[in-house]
């Protein structure tokens, strides 16, 4: 684990190594000055971790201006096996990506110097953590907060703890499913408890909209949705990446009852051959694009109640259709938009609407920006950017939403030429904004 290597010059040794902010030297003499783990060591250790890592030498004070100092470390077993005991206590540190090749002893000047060579922790391994930060999570897990949030920045290299106290389950929202599910909603673990409040704050619910918000294991979170269905607590609909999940008995709006039985399925657009992409690899369509059965899309009348009644809509200002079922208004029409908004989703478009063939990166662009805080209908968005709904569809709108860039109006209708589209990022910020209003009413 430890060895003394061939002398070094601490002049030549450390004038480039203090060149890098991935370097820290630590005095490390303990109250009996013969050596002791700095309480400073365990920052360090974490920040390397969570950034780029780096060496942290013990038995060396740094002086300004760049200056170094070699006191050594008297008793170097000692220190070096606190340091592991440490290491491997997952009450002081959340993880140990120190091994004993990473540790040497070093002979600087005569002294014996520590070198702990920190490297950066994976994905999977991240956030690295002292011991104090755990409690901070239970604490917000017991307030049903949203979890707090760590970021690394370089400059100086170090993690930020963000602490959320957006609550992730309203006492109203629980309430309401008390409600609904009596006594077998209280005995729920608090996962799926969290599952559920979250289909009721947002309609329909995901797994990786749980993943999101929580810090569940993916396995653990499919466990929870399968028992919540199983209890007949939630509905599943869809399959493989498609799937979502709505409270069973509540209702999903469809397109006839948002846009009301006035408003007729809309026409498709007639087919120009220059709207179509001229190669045809951009024409083909997987069976992944498309519903594969009609079991996908049938709508059970005993899973979703028919509330066309209860829904209520008019145009806002803007000339879009805000509909009491829907989270944001919706454009379906635009020849009823008021024409300075119109002109302004034109000049968003302006690249594919007049330049005609763009990059699918311009285009993926100019889809979210114009599904920014509100949803739009499949044709209306095909208007806009000078295609057909098909041939959008097909090259674009199906792959953004498995990949999670868009959310459609109505999951459970999906072939739907009344579909319409809305920014994932923003569809949860209107779900956030929704909560912090159920929060300042309590």
């Amino acid at each position: 684990m430890t060895h003394k290597g061939e002398a070094v010059n601490i002049n030549e040794w450390l004038a480039g190594l203090s060149e890098s902010s991935e370097l820290e030297c630590k005095l490390a003499a303990g109250r009996d000055g013969k050596g002791a783990v700095p309480q400073s060591l365990w920052e360090t250790y974490s920040a390397f971790a969570n950034t780029h890592g780096g060496v942290i030498l013990l038995g060396i004070k740094e002086k300004s201006r760049g200056r170094f100092i070699v006191e050594g470390v008297q008793d170097t077993e000692k220190v070096i096996m606190d340091l592991f005991n440490t290491l491997n206590n997952p009450s002081k540190v959340s993880v140990n990506l120190i091994c004993d090749s990473d540790v040497e002893v070093l002979d600087i000047d005569g002294q014996s110097v520590i070198k702990i060579t920190v490297p950066q922790a994976s994905r999977k391994q991240k956030p690295v953590y002292l011991g104090g930060i755990p409690k901070i999570y239970s604490g917000w897990n017991w307030q049903h907060w949203r979890r707090p949030a760590l970021y690394e920045i370089d400059e100086p290299p170090q993690t930020l703890l963000e602490l959320r106290m957006l609550e992730l389950m309203p006492e109203e929202i629980q309430q309401q499913l008390q409600e609904r599910f009596g006594d077998d909603y209280s005995a729920l673990p608090r996962l799926e408890r969290l599952i559920l409040a979250t289909a009721a704050i947002e309609q329909v619910v995901s797994h990786s909209r749980i993943a999101e918000i929580s810090t569940e294991h993916s396995f653990d979170i499919t466990q929870a949705l399968q028992s919540l269905v199983k209890k007949d607590m939630l509905k599943l609909k869809g399959h493989g990446r498609g799937a979502f999940y709505h409270l069973a008995g509540a209702s999903l709006p469809t397109p006839a009852d948002v846009f009301g039985a006035a408003l007729t399925p809309f026409p498709e657009l007639p087919v120009d051959s220059d709207d179509l992409a001229t190669r045809s690899d951009d024409l083909t369509v997987s069976s992944d694009d498309l519903a594969t059965s009609s079991d996908d899309l049938k709508v059970n009348s005993d899973d979703l109640e028919k509330y066309s009644d209860d829904i209520t809509g008019e145009l806002d200002d803007y000339g879009r259709w805000a509909s009491s079922a829907l989270p944001a208004p919706a454009i379906h029409d635009l020849e009823a938009l008021e024409s300075e908004f119109r002109s302004q989703l034109e000049n968003i478009a302006y690249e594919p609407l007049h330049k005609g063939k763009v990059s699918k990166e311009v285009m993926r662009r100019v889809i979210l920006q114009l599904c920014a805080g509100q949803f739009v209908t499949r044709n209306c968005l095909a208007q806009l950017v000078d295609r057909t709904p098909d041939a959008l569809r097909q090259q674009y709108l199906s792959m953004m939403v498995r990949e999670k860039k868009l959310s459609l109006a109505f999951p459970q209708n999906p072939n739907d030429n009344r579909q319409a589209y809305i920014a994932t990022a923003s569809l949860h910020e209107l779900a956030t904004q929704k909560l912090s209003l159920t929060n300042s009413k309590e």
